[in-house]
């Protein structure tokens, strides 16, 4: 009987030569959340436009970047969550949220796609409520956790 070794997931901030596989995760994810919009839209080099500015942080199992996550400190909002589809579902999302609202202030804020319905499940399972319920700017909606506590919980996936 043979024991599937699961890979260690560890986050730590990004470095320069993380950059090319950050932003294909970005538009995977983008492109995933809303295919039809952005089809011919978004481009790779479309990311480090939307993490100027930001602390950037990734995911790296088996020594390649699997996730990233970004975030406007002062402001305590994390404005990007995306996870390589081929690890969805894994934790690695968890871990990335959780190494986050580590840094932030609360309320911890996040922002996400109003269509990206796979991931605002995610939020709201794992105890991110909307701020202004059924509020769209900008076609996104705005999320809270009101303490820091609150998202040491993330490091434990909840049951399913």
């Amino acid at each position: 009987m043979s024991v599937e070794r699961r890979p260690q997931v560890v986050v730590r901030p990004a470095e320069p030569a993380d950059l090319t596989r950050c932003a294909e995760i970005f538009l995977s994810g983008r492109l995933q959340a809303k295919p039809d919009d952005e089809a011919g839209i978004f481009r790779l080099d479309d990311f480090a436009d939307e993490v100027a500015d930001q602390d950037l942080w990734v995911a790296v199992a088996d020594g390649r970047v699997v996730g990233l996550v970004s975030a406007d400190i002062p402001a305590g909002l994390i404005r990007n969550v995306f996870v390589d589809p081929a690890w969805q579902k894994r934790g690695v999302g968890y871990r990335l949220l959780s190494h986050v609202c580590a840094r932030l202030r609360p309320p911890i804020r996040l922002i996400c796609a109003a269509r990206n319905h796979a991931a605002r499940a995610f939020y709201e399972h794992v105890g991110w409520r909307e701020v202004t319920p059924g509020v769209v700017r900008d076609g996104h909606v705005l999320y809270q956790h009101m303490s820091a506590a609150a998202c040491d919980e993330l490091e434990r996936p909840p049951a399913a």
